[in-house]
């Protein structure tokens, strides 16, 4: 299966990055492949038209649209900004609308410094899939003090995280399979 983990934070010295490479890590440790969407890397302008009716959509929006029709099932990861998810995740999923991610498993995993694990974020997530017309995984990531977590080197320094890690992973691919069965 293939797995695209979209890391939406797009802040300096982020630490939601570093679960997101962690997931990546452990999709790929399962034996399925997974791509990572780093939208920082990948940066979008704020939403002027999607990208089906786009006059000229540049080659870095072409890149992602490539990317995202890939996808079997995806990984939204995100820290959680004023009870809400990243807005570079919410432009994401408006540019390409519903056409890649209808139809398919989507894991939601969020990111707090605090104790709250982005709960807050997490289940606005939940809506934005559904709206999306994707399937989202019941198992959410929740991820809250995230510092003492990784060590300096970005490595999953927690052993029962790294279970909780492996064991949400293990879901989105059971989930992405049972949906694409039904397709």
């Amino acid at each position: 299966m293939h797995i695209v983990v979209v890391s939406s934070s797009t802040r300096p010295n982020r630490t939601t990055h570093k679960v997101a490479k962690a997931i990546t890590a452990s999709v790929e440790a399962s034996g399925n492949t997974a791509t990572m969407l780093d939208l920082m890397q990948h940066p979008l302008p704020m939403l002027e038209y999607t990208y089906t009716a786009h006059p000229k959509p540049t080659e870095a929006m072409q890149n992602i649209n490539t990317i995202l029709t890939k996808a079997e099932a995806f990984i939204f990861v995100s820290p959680e900004y004023n009870g809400s998810f990243s807005p570079a995740l919410k432009n994401l999923v408006d540019y390409y609308a519903k056409n890649p991610f209808m139809g398919k498993a989507i894991g939601t995993a969020t990111v707090s410094v605090g104790g709250m694990a982005g709960m807050r974020a997490a289940m606005q997530m939940q809506l934005l899939i559904m709206g999306a017309f994707g399937y989202p995984s019941p198992n959410m990531l929740l991820t809250g003090n995230v510092n003492d977590k990784f060590d300096d080197k970005d490595n999953v320094s927690d052993a029962t995280y790294q279970k909780k890690i492996n064991a949400f992973v293990k879901e989105i691919v059971s989930l992405g399979k049972a949906v694409l069965a039904k397709t």
